[in-house]
């Protein structure tokens, strides 16, 4: 097992995925100290999120709810329209609204790096609910 992954704890859902990256948050202050004091406490918010109701959502869709290809509607015509488990639909959505994007703009931006670390807690296999095996 690497070093990396010796510091994750092997069950990972439920935890708060920003505050158990103690590398990513050690990276964040060297890069860029005043933006990671600032945004500190949207990050743990957000990590908690992650780490808890968008865990919950990603594990339901990897294993039940995939996309499935609608081909044709009801009267035989081709319509090729991508079907979303609605559940995946909301969690579009809340990511939107905990600000993955909007934080950039606005009277008091966060910097590129902000979002791009809100983008990486969303994506972080290291901290998908797996067992981790040896």
């Amino acid at each position: 097992m690497s070093q990396i992954h010796a510091k994750i704890p092997e069950r990972t859902h439920g935890l708060n995925f920003f505050d158990i990256d103690k590398d990513l948050q050690r990276h964040l202050d060297r890069l860029q100290p005043g933006e990671a004091q600032r945004w500190h406490s949207k990050l743990m918010e957000f990590g908690a999120w992650v780490g808890g109701p968008l865990d919950s959502e990603a594990i339901y869709t990897d294993r039940h709810g995939r996309p499935s290809l609608v081909s044709y509607d009801r009267k035989g015509d081709l319509i090729n329209h991508v079907q979303h488990n609605p559940a995946w639909q909301k969690v579009t959505e809340d990511i939107y609204r905990h600000g993955i994007v909007g934080l950039n703009y606005g009277a008091d931006p966060a910097s590129y790096l902000i979002t791009f670390v809100m983008g990486y807690l969303t994506s972080n296999p290291i901290c998908r609910s797996i067992v981790r095996r040896p």
